[in-house]
């Protein structure tokens, strides 16, 4: 009898233990304005854990069951909170507002003598000398030179300055 009474028990304690360790896919898309996907945009759980998006802006993210905050944010967009409650794990399309950010100055200068001196940015000079040391054949080559300028690709196929 005693037997049965702890095997009752048991089972009901490792019941409660399987059903609160249970995870959600919590499934949505990210989209701009227009209604394009935004393909690699960050679906963040407070700053801990996450995901990014497909090609196609789709996400999913496995959540233990209860109400989350997300933080979706893409590079040139403004960042978007979206409550998340697991009972209902299909989110609807999350659209993503283009970021305002305005210049104050931009500042292009083929001499190397106009350089403002209360410019907040970052001035780099590459001397007609320095050019001719390494024999470029191509720009791609001359920007490798410059410190913070990384280049990903080959003779002017997938250019992008990190």
């Amino acid at each position: 009898m005693k037997s049965s009474i702890y095997l009752t028990l048991i089972f009901i304690l490792s019941w409660s233990v399987v059903t609160a360790q249970q995870l959600v896919d919590v499934r949505g898309q990210v989209s701009d304005p227009n209604g394009e996907p935004l393909t690699g945009a960050l679906v963040m759980l407070n700053d801990t854990s996450g995901t990014t998006t497909g090609n196609d802006g789709h996400f999913q993210l496995s959540l233990p069951n209860g109400k989350y905050r997300l933080t979706v944010s893409y590079l040139g967009y403004d960042a978007q909170e979206v409550a998340v409650d697991t009972r209902q794990p299909d989110l609807e399309t999350i659209i993503l507002p283009v970021s305002s950010t305005t210049l104050n100055e931009i500042l292009v200068s083929a001499s190397p003598h106009n350089f403002k001196k209360d410019f907040k940015g970052s001035n780099y000079r590459i001397s007609p000398t320095a050019i001719n040391n390494i024999n470029p054949l191509s720009t791609e080559e001359v920007l490798r030179t410059v410190p913070g300028i990384n280049i990903i690709g080959d003779m002017g196929l997938s250019n992008r300055p990190n």
